[in-house]
């Protein structure tokens, strides 16, 4: 979009040229645009997605279209492993039982 900006008459080549006036090299006021572009279509976005209407309508091919229903919030676990000291209700029972005993009957143990 920025590169397409420079090239054309347009509003984007000025700001461009003004930036580059200001002393910023090519990069910076490449950035500058880009971000000034970024902006403008993040502020439609927002415009169109308050000022769309809650009633069904129908897409292309005249179905009946509803927006989705929000997804519920999924419930965030912490991972106790982030933490130096376990809770003890979280702490999982020895599964290695089996193993140990494999081990010792292969080791002639009882």
């Amino acid at each position: 979009m920025a590169l397409t900006q420079i090239r054309q008459d347009t509003s984007g080549r000025a700001y461009y040229l003004r930036k580059r006036s200001e002393g910023k090299g090519h990069k910076e006021a490449m950035r500058c645009l880009k971000r000034r572009l970024s902006d403008v279509v993040y502020r439609q976005l927002r415009h169109d997605a308050n000022n769309r209407p809650e009633q069904a309508r129908e897409d292309t091919r005249g179905r009946l279209y509803r927006p989705a229903r929000p997804a519920q919030t999924p419930q965030l676990t912490l991972r106790t492993s982030h933490f130096p000291d376990l809770p003890t209700a979280t702490i999982q029972p020895n599964t290695h039982r089996a193993l140990d005993t494999e081990r010792r009957r292969l080791n002639g143990i009882r």
